[in-house]
């Protein structure tokens, strides 16, 4: 039987109900399941992105009402940045060594108690609490990181794969945009309640607020870890949905500095990492920075926040059309080509549009937005299809690491 032959009954499997059929040597099967645990993965994805970036506009607030020094905050500003190198290399063994299931649980665990430690900072009255739960939280970023190309190629079968890795992949932009929507919401609070009670010192307003930011913060990323556990029981279907899956269950790692080695000798992967790191490396400066860029511009808190919305909107738009185009198409090169000038056409264009003026500011996040996240798909399902045998983990976990 051709690969061919092979590739049309993986497309016919998801056509069809119950979407399972059989032939000589394989058996393609697509779960309704699959949807589940991809809601499951993005949540956790989504809260851990929140929990990592959400405190980082109030870090030196919140150290100097705790009387905190400046290397105190510095540590807990860059912890996550710091440690995702040695932390990925660390979670491709992982990967290499137990289930995408048992990672996950570990990477849900290690956030579940890094947002629950934070508010013991206010508990005892030490700043370093909040330096701990960051840390933790951060270190488990490169788990998530490696496990999307796996549950897409585990449970998706080849005519949804791209589509599922950028619906995974826009937990990001959305965590990012929720992040700068938080930060936003109780920069005006606290600023609201200074001069309503101006008799109360600002350390005071500052730190009852952000408590309380932290611990609902707490408890939805803890529903978001108990959703993900109580879902996702199983690393793989018992049938995969596609001959790809096959091939690459089959597949057996030569471990991790062979298939590095591998990755280093193949031009096109180190040419693509180069514009992944680019485009992404733009896109998530942007998220991060935003609010600040806007602001010496006399963009106001409200511009500030629908522009960001615009941001967020529009790459998530970008990102999940261009998946729908893969899948249709498996046209990689042309969404590839497309990509890389658009968005380097997008990061010119702030030049012109950021100058003061607010439609100036909504064009750009227009332009940035939706021509810089098609990229994450782009990247992750051309690098995981062209790099076969490499475990997906180290695939994608390093070119995230250059981005």
């Amino acid at each position: 039987m051709s690969d061919g032959e092979d590739l049309g009954q993986s497309r016919k499997a998801t056509e069809e109900r119950p979407r399972t059929y059989s032939s000589p040597d394989f058996v393609f099967t697509v779960y309704k399941k699959r949807w589940l645990i991809l809601i499951a993965f993005f949540l956790l994805n989504f809260f851990q992105c929140v929990a990592t970036i959400c405190l980082t506009a109030f870090l030196l607030s919140l150290a100097s009402a705790f009387n905190a020094n400046s290397i105190v905050v510095t540590l807990a500003n860059t912890s996550s940045a710091l440690l995702f190198l040695p932390m990925f290399v660390i979670a491709t063994h992982m990967f290499n060594t137990m289930s995408s299931r048992k990672a996950l649980l570990i990477c849900s665990i290690m956030l579940f108690i890094g947002v629950w430690l934070r508010p013991l900072a206010w508990i005892n009255n030490h700043f370093y609490w909040i330096v701990i739960g960051q840390t933790i939280i951060g270190l488990s970023s490169p788990i998530t990181t490696g496990a999307v190309s796996i549950i897409a190629n585990n449970w998706f079968a080849d005519t949804e794969r791209a589509k599922a890795t950028s619906l995974m992949l826009a937990s990001n932009p959305l965590g990012i945009f929720t992040t700068l929507l938080i930060q936003t919401i109780y920069g005006i609070l606290i600023d609201k309640k200074e001069k309503a009670e101006p008799l109360t010192p600002s350390n005071t307003i500052l730190k009852d607020e952000i408590f309380r930011m932290i611990v609902m913060e707490s408890i939805l990323t803890s529903l978001g870890c108990i959703y993900f556990w109580i879902v996702f029981r199983t690393s793989k279907p018992p049938a995969p949905p596609s001959l790809a899956a096959t091939r690459r269950q089959q597949s057996i790692t030569q471990g991790m500095c062979n298939d590095f080695k591998i990755l280093m000798k193949n031009r096109n992967f180190v040419l693509l990492t180069m514009i992944f790191a680019l485009l992404y490396a733009q896109y998530a400066g942007f998220g991060f920075i935003l609010n600040y860029l806007l602001t010496p511009l006399k963009y106001s808190s409200a511009q500030q926040a629908f522009i960001a919305m615009v941001f967020v909107l529009f790459g998530t738009i970008g990102a999940m059309s261009t998946g729908i185009f893969l899948d249709r198409t498996q046209r990689y090169t042309l969404a590839l080509k497309y990509s890389t000038i658009g968005g380097t056409l997008a990061i010119l264009s702030g030049v012109f549009f950021l100058n003061g003026t607010y439609w100036g500011g909504v064009l750009f996040a227009f332009f940035a937005g939706s021509t810089l996240t098609p990229i994450l798909p782009i990247g992750f399902s051309l690098a995981t299809e062209s790099t076969h045998p490499v475990q997906p983990a180290l695939v994608t976990g390093f070119m995230m690491s250059m981005g």
